[in-house]
């Protein structure tokens, strides 16, 4: 992600990746001199894990989340209608509509995808973006909240335990 991201900005496009939940061990070190080594490297912000209501935040300045793992953050990301970037993986694709609340990167796509993502999501004017993110969130939150989760959970355990 972060060599895509240079080459986003060498193309021209005003980009800035955040990477949240860095831990401060090999791995994070790995990428603080990968980020150093890039011609951008301010454009890159390394944060910890974080507190529920700043993360929140972030995922409302973001424009797109990249996930190329599984991860709770996907749906909780997507719950403030961030269109998202993710493998097709079993575990999660059910989460994906492709093209409208984000998309698919096939292996060594990944330039690709986000560029085009990006100027999917950029194409429109700021208020028609507003609104997408609105409508987005809502569809979002109507088949992936909690809640709808639970109520899936019990309605199919009623279902196998109390058939007539």
């Amino acid at each position: 992600i972060i060599q895509c991201v240079s080459d986003l900005k060498a193309l021209g496009f005003d980009v800035y990746y955040i990477l949240v939940g860095a831990m401060y061990d090999e791995y994070a070190s790995k990428l603080e001199k990968m980020i150093a080594t890039q011609p951008w490297p301010s454009i890159f912000k390394m944060l910890p894990f974080t507190d529920h209501s700043t993360i929140r935040c972030l995922y409302c300045a973001a424009d797109i989340g990249i996930w190329l793992r599984a991860a709770i953050s996907i749906q909780q990301s997507m719950g403030t209608g961030l269109p998202i970037i993710h493998r097709k993986m079993a575990n999660v694709s059910h989460l994906l509509e492709e093209g409208k609340s984000g998309w698919y990167v096939k292996e060594g796509k990944l330039l690709a995808t986000l560029q085009g993502a990006i100027r999917y999501v950029l194409k429109t004017d700021p208020d028609s973006r507003q609104q997408y993110r609105v409508q987005l969130a809502q569809s979002n939150n109507e088949k992936y909240s909690y809640k709808k989760i639970v109520e899936k959970i019990v309605k199919k355990y009623i279902d196998l335990h109390y058939i007539e």
